[in-house]
Formats: C-alpha cells, structure tokens, sequence
C-alpha cells in the first residue's frame, strides 16, 4: 500500500468520520429542455434519479416510491418541456399535481415491455399475436407519417377484435363476472389510453428528446446494479455511498469537485473494492473551501471515488 500513501488500516481509521456523511448534488434552478426520471431500488429503499440526456442533474434517497416522494422531488425542478418516464403510478400522479404544460413521452421499450408481460411472447390467440407484433412496432418509429401509420393499425386491429376482447365471463366457485381475455384486454386498454392521452409519439416534435429512457436505465441504473452486485456483500450504508458517489460523478458538478479537489495539498489514496475504485480523501481543508461551494456543510470533510 506504499504507492498509496498509507497503510490499508491507517486508511480506513482516517476515512471512518465519511461514513454518516450525506453526499448530494448542489440544487440547480436552470430550465431544462427534458427531464428524464426514473427510480432504482436498492435494498429495501429507492434512489428517485432525475437527468437532463447527458448528466445528472439531482437524485434522492426515499422510502418507496410514492406520489408524495415524487412530488417533493420534482418541485425542485423548474418545469421543463418534457418529461421522459416509464410511467410509475407514484411518478405520473406527481407529475400531474406539480407540472402543468409538461409533455409526457412515456417510454417506448417499457411500453413494450409492459405489453410483452401481460402477452407473452407466444400468444395463444390470433387477437394476442397481431397485438404483440403490432406494440414491437413502436420500438421502430422515427417519424410523425410512420406514427400515423401505427395508431391506424392499432385502430383498425382494435375494431376487428373489439367483441372478442369484450367477451367476459362467470366465476363458476366466487360468481365474479370478469373479462375472458383479462391479460389480452388489459393490454389493449393500455394502449388504447396511452394513444388518447398523446404520451407515445411526443419525442417526434423535438429531436433532442428521446423515445426511450435509457439514459437512466441503461447508462446509469445498469451500471450501479453490476456496481452493488459486485459488492454485494456490502451493507446498506456501503451500498448508498456506492450509489450517490456513481451519481454524483455522473453529475455536471463532478468536473468542478475534481478541480477543486486536485488543489488540495493532503490527500489519502487507497485502491479498494478489487482495483474497482479509487478515493480521493481531502485530509486538510477549511470550513470556507466546502462553505464557499455548498457541496458540503461546514466541518465536513470530503470523500469521492472512481467508479
């Protein structure tokens, strides 16, 4: 551990004070164009992440997410012109009651996803199978014409099978009348509701918005669950500062900690988490240095980490 200026011990006794500190990104008023929202659920908590396509721009550690959470986290935000979201009951309730013009472009893969699952991939009726294929369609849509096109397929699909779908059913043991094709008419319906409340096809109105929310899922929800999978023997408090460190250097401020923190004189450095990640601990700094900046609250020391 010679190379890394102390010992493995000596390290962690001198970063033992970082373990109960809270580390979070510096609230920003910018308006933004599109917001992209998801959850990720670590443990037995969620992390509410929100991200504007190439950064970061805040996250929050709730319970569950639940409309109230969603609502507190979004009222930090100014109201952009998009939202980008996979459709979480809690998520859009907030949106609701917290934004007004927003435009809702819900994801298209989950969109699919959602259909695939109430579906299956090998449907047992011609109705399921036409359904199936035509929602796989909508991962191809890249254009206004060709959207058109889709919701009239779905229409037309819709009318053919409409009394087939409608069929229901008695109960024979409770006595509950319900419909026949559940799964397939809940599917249908989805859609159906999706298309008239225009929350499909808003991404073609602006090309810098996307379809799809794997700008979060993809490239920052993915990466932390191979991250904590790795550790997973980890506790929660290790998996949190796992995650908010990932988060917070996928951020727009990481560029500016980093220089700050290269000014520092007195540093600790330890290759820990097998080669994985490296932490940069600020040993001496001044109350004005974290004070000055807000990432920290006076008194409080720093600890970031390669991810």
């Amino acid at each position: 551990m010679s190379k890394y200026g102390c010992h493995r011990s000596t390290f962690w006794r001198n970063t033992k004070v970082f373990k109960n500190k809270n580390i979070f990104i510096p609230e920003s008023r910018d308006r933004h164009l599109v917001i992209y929202l998801d959850g990720l659920r670590v443990n037995k908590k969620a992390y509410l992440i929100a991200s504007n396509g190439k950064h970061v721009i805040s996250f929050c550690l709730v319970d569950y997410e639940s409309s109230n959470n969603w609502r507190n986290f979004l009222k930090i935000f100014n109201e952009p012109e998009y939202v980008v979201c996979d459709g979480q009951n809690g998520l859009i309730k907030a949106f609701k009651s917290v934004w007004f013009t927003a435009k809702i472009q819900r994801c298209l893969f989950h969109v699919w996803m959602n259909v695939r699952q109430k579906l299956t991939l090998n449907p047992k009726t011609q109705a399921g199978q036409e359904l199936l294929s035509l929602s796989r369609e909508l991962l191809k849509i890249k254009s206004i014409e060709h959207a058109n096109n889709w919701q009239s397929k779905f229409k037309i699909w819709k009318d053919k099978y409409y009394e087939f779908i409608s069929q229901k059913s008695v109960n024979p043991e409770t006595g509950e009348i319900s419909f026949t094709h559940v799964r397939l008419w809940s599917a249908a319906f989805n859609l159906g509701k999706l298309i008239l409340n225009k929350t499909l096809f808003n991404f073609l109105n602006n090309c810098e918005v996307k379809s799809m929310n794997n700008v979060l899922e993809g490239g920052i929800n993915s990466p932390i669950r191979h991250l904590l999978n790795c550790h997973r023997g980890t506790n929660f408090t290790g998996q949190q500062k796992i995650v908010e460190i990932y988060l917070l250097k996928r951020s727009m401020f990481w560029n500016k900690i980093s220089m700050l923190l290269n000014n520092e004189k007195d540093y600790y450095f330890r290759d820990g988490f097998k080669g994985q990640t490296i932490y940069f601990v600020a040993s001496q700094t001044e109350d004005s240095f974290f004070e000055k900046n807000h990432f920290y609250q006076a008194n409080c020391r720093i600890c970031l980490g390669h991810l």
